[in-house]
């Protein structure tokens, strides 16, 4: 035991090749975990250098919470700071929260950036995704929702923030309401927009449906407002 730290385990690694006392390529990584109380922790180093002489250099924690499914909080989180040739730091990042208020409402919550592909190379993108919903009432619940993501090479961003309100008004009846604003970031330049939309759903009998949908959308500058609609009629056969 380390202090807090519980169930230590390390590991260390070292290998080089050297060819006519010239250095070929070097690994070193050093990893430690345990537990803090029943919260997973982990912290790692390596390092490589390689034929070519470029280096490289990672440090890296991560945190895992208890997985108890009666606790009403869950998270994990991944930090890594990479450095090639004592270059710009580069921060790989993953967070992960989940939280249940009382029998009815949840708060989801998730970032990336810089994720990381199968070679280990970090990808010039960031992501972000928020989703709250409860249960306003047996037949009637929301959602509110945020995404965003952005492509750093490219200097591009689209992000979405909705909200909406469904239920049933009776056995054979259902409709939502909803409402979300964008924004959307090409080459410096900013678009918004607005939409709502409408969708009633109704079972006429046990083998006719019929769905009617509407949505207005309200887009800056030069691009022209949209509104759309849709009935469609189900038959079973």
């Amino acid at each position: 035991n380390l202090g807090p730290l519980k169930r230590i385990t390390m590991t260390a690694k070292y290998a080089s090749l050297t060819d006519q006392h010239k250095k070929q390529n070097e690994l070193s990584s050093g990893k430690i975990e345990g537990l803090i109380g029943k919260h997973q922790v982990c912290a790692e180093y390596g390092g490589k250098l390689e034929v070519n002489g470029n280096e490289t250099i990672a440090r890296t924690l991560s945190i895992v919470s208890d997985r108890n499914v009666k606790l009403p909080v869950h998270f994990d989180m991944l930090y890594k700071s990479r450095n090639i040739n004592r270059s710009e730091v580069k921060l790989v990042r993953k967070y992960n929260a989940a939280l249940n208020v009382g029998k009815t409402a949840s708060l989801v919550y998730a970032y990336k950036s810089l994720p990381e592909d199968a070679a280990g190379n970090p990808q010039p993108t960031k992501t972000e995704v928020l989703s709250i919903k409860d249960s306003l009432s047996k037949d009637l619940k929301f959602s509110l929702d945020y995404t965003s993501s952005d492509d750093l090479s490219k200097m591009t961003m689209v992000s979405k923030l909705g909200a909406a309100i469904s239920g049933r008004l009776d056995k054979l009846t259902a409709v939502e309401v909803g409402v979300s604003v964008d924004n959307d970031v090409q080459n410096g330049l900013r678009r918004e927009g607005q939409t709502v939309r409408l969708s009633y759903d109704h079972q006429v009998d046990g083998d006719h449906f019929i769905t009617i949908g509407t949505s207005y959308s309200m887009r800056s500058g030069a691009t022209p407002n949209e509104l759309q609609a849709n009935v469609d009629l189900k038959t079973r056969f």
